[in-house]
């Protein structure tokens, strides 16, 4: 599964969503980070559009978490 898979572009404009979508949830950039296994630093780097979710369990983490649908 890819993050396209998801309706998501891999743009400057999908890492705004992210950022957008962590904070109308009210989470901070750790707790995202805890809550699918990765670290603080991949999120500043998939917010700031230089990387990008990738993967079964990272993708399947961020739907668990209700992250994306």
């Amino acid at each position: 599964m890819k993050i396209e898979d998801l309706g998501i572009k891999r743009d400057g404009f999908a890492g705004s969503l992210v950022k957008f979508r962590r904070e109308v949830m009210g989470w901070t950039q750790e707790r995202l980070a805890r809550e699918i296994g990765v670290t603080t630093r991949t999120i500043q780097r998939w917010e700031h559009g230089l990387a990008w979710p990738t993967g079964d369990r990272t993708i399947r983490a961020l739907i668990q978490a209700r992250f994306v649908s």
